[in-house]
């Protein structure tokens, strides 16, 4: 493994989510937008919009987290960790040497 991975990677499936001071303010600032011609998708307000015609029928909550849906957990995140790290590893070779060695350089102790 070259010095730039001599890390691994942190495990991307555990949250470390803190809340912010602000977070109610700024998830009504973003259910408020409204759709630009730069947006890719309708901006939540439109998709309510869009959606509120159509019929649903009411359908109890799921209970328990999502990895329960999952066999294994663990061996899954262990798998999707390794593809990540080979992954950077490739991206990391196809840099010119130039970076590929200045990186290096800032990464080692």
């Amino acid at each position: 493994m070259s010095a730039v991975f001599h890390h691994t990677l942190a495990n991307a499936y555990v949250s470390s989510f803190k809340p912010e001071a602000d977070l109610e303010v700024r998830v009504a600032h973003a259910l408020a937008s409204t759709t630009t011609e730069d947006d890719t998708h309708p901006a939540p307000i439109d998709r309510f919009r869009l959606v509120h015609g159509i019929p649903a029928t009411e359908a109890a909550p799921g209970s328990g987290l999502v990895w329960e849906l999952f066999a294994d957990p663990p061996a899954l995140a262990a798998e999707m960790r390794a593809l990540l790290e080979s992954r950077a590893r490739q991206v990391e070779s196809d840099l010119p040497d130039s970076i590929s060695r200045g990186r290096r350089r800032q990464d080692m102790p």
